[in-house]
């Protein structure tokens, strides 16, 4: 049962947080802000992106381990949460390489 709700919860969090982050998106005042965040910022922003990055890895080989030990909802949640991280770290470097405009 918990690991039911583990894996529900996780699917949740990752298609929730895959909404917002996308739909932050099409603001182009929030790309803006968030570009110009992260070039004032550079190391804090790097540190975050890697420790990011290494939480999705991180994730993905759990998820992989507890789906191989027979404990497929746990691994299938661990792997949602991977995902999300990896969500996050793809739109990371997405708003780098977008253009700064004074509109």
């Amino acid at each position: 049962m918990a690991e039911t709700v583990l894996l529900v919860a996780s699917v949740v969090i990752l298609v929730v947080t895959t909404f917002v982050i996308l739909r932050c998106t099409r603001d182009r005042e929030w790309v803006r802000d968030a570009h110009l965040t992260m070039n004032a910022t550079r190391r804090t922003s790097v540190a975050m992106l890697v420790l990011q990055a290494l939480g999705a890895a991180g994730g993905l080989a759990l998820g992989v381990l507890f789906i191989a030990l027979g404990h497929a909802a746990v691994g299938w949640g661990l792997s949602c949460i991977a995902l999300m991280f990896a969500v996050v770290v793809g739109v990371h470097f997405w708003v780098l390489r977008q253009p700064l405009t004074d509109d």
